[in-house]
């Protein structure tokens, strides 16, 4: 993750949103899914990788879009656009 461009991050952050399942294999909660994207936001922005970045802003628009719409949908399986698993990539 500390070596991912800008695009990468965004293709990854995009599938892990997309994918991600708890133990049961039911999808994340939002607070859940927020919590995670805080942490991955801190560990990148804290030193020494101090990358600075903003991880609800434009320079991961494919990532937001799959969190936004995850996060609206009830079953958020349901309403997420299809993309690679990380097994096919």
């Amino acid at each position: 993750m500390e070596n991912m461009t800008v695009g990468q991050l965004d293709t990854n952050l995009r599938r892990f949103y997309a994918e991600a399942r708890n133990k049961s294999g039911e999808s994340y909660s939002k607070p859940s899914l927020l919590g995670f994207r805080h942490s991955f936001e801190r560990y990148l922005n804290a030193p020494p990788l101090s990358r600075g970045l903003k991880l609800n802003q434009s320079l991961v628009t494919a990532a937001n879009r799959v969190f936004y719409t995850t996060t609206r949908s009830p079953q958020h399986h349901s309403s997420v656009p299809a993309v690679k698993s990380f097994r096919e990539a």
